[in-house]
Order: C-alpha cells, then sequence, then structure tokens
C-alpha cells in the first residue's frame, strides 16, 4: 500500500514539473516570436494643444511597430484619417483632430495599435493650452 502511495506522488509531482516547464517553454517561444508586444510609448516633456485642434507631443518609442489610430477628448473618439506610424527613439508628432480645445490644462488620451493590431496602448497625456 506504501508503494502505491509513494508512486502516485512521484506522479503527481512528474506531472506539475512537466506542466511548468511545457508553459515556461511557451512562454518563451511567444515572447521570442513577439506574439506578445514588447516597449512602450510614453510622453516625454511638455506636449502642447492648439485651438485648431492639433496636439503636438513627444513620445519615447520603443515598440518596432506602432501607430497613433485615434485620440479621446471629453469622452469623444476621434478617429484619424491617415494613422501616424511612430519611429523608435523620441520624436515629436503633430496630431490633427477636430476637436476645439478651450479649457487649461488639455488632458487627452491617445489610442497607439501595436504589431499590426496585436495589441492596443491608451496613453494619456496632458497638454498645455496655446
Amino acid at each position: 500500500m506504501e508503494k502505491g502511495i509513494s508512486e502516485s506522488l512521484v506522479m503527481i509531482i512528474l506531472l506539475v514539473v512537466s506542466v511548468v516547464m511545457v508553459i515556461g517553454v511557451v512562454s518563451i517561444a511567444f515572447n521570442f516570436l513577439s506574439f506578445y508586444p514588447s516597449g512602450e510609448v510614453r510622453q516625454v516633456g511638455t506636449a502642447y494643444a492648439y485651438t485648431n485642434g492639433t496636439i503636438q507631443v513627444t513620445l519615447r518609442n520603443i515598440f518596432q511597430d506602432a501607430k497613433i489610430i485615434q485620440v479621446v477628448y471629453n469622452g469623444t473618439v476621434y478617429e484619424l484619417q491617415k494613422s501616424i506610424s511612430l519611429s523608435q527613439g523620441i520624436n515629436t508628432y503633430e496630431i490633427n483632430t477636430n476637436f476645439r480645445f478651450s479649457s487649461q490644462p488639455v488632458s487627452v488620451e491617445i489610442i497607439i495599435e501595436v504589431n499590426n493590431g496585436q495589441s492596443t496602448v491608451y496613453l494619456p497625456v496632458s497638454a498645455q493650452l496655446v
């Protein structure tokens, strides 16, 4: 009876170890093959919002494939007519929207699509009205 219990215990331990190893290998493979986006986009310095609806923002991007697709202001989503591709590194972008900014500070959310739509980044931006 004791031999049967110890064999069962060994089998359970081997099963748990096998599952953990499979999870580890699969997660490494997904990261290696870029199924999970790795990187970040963040605001650098002061952003500026103009009364004509343009936002000028400097972003630090380390994603390989990222583009701005939408801007949200006061709960309203503006779909960009043409997405803005983000270069890697620190770059300044002008985003033309249909919004009329009138209050200080301007808080918007920039929606960025990463890796051909595999992931979406929601970047809050606080801009100074000019």
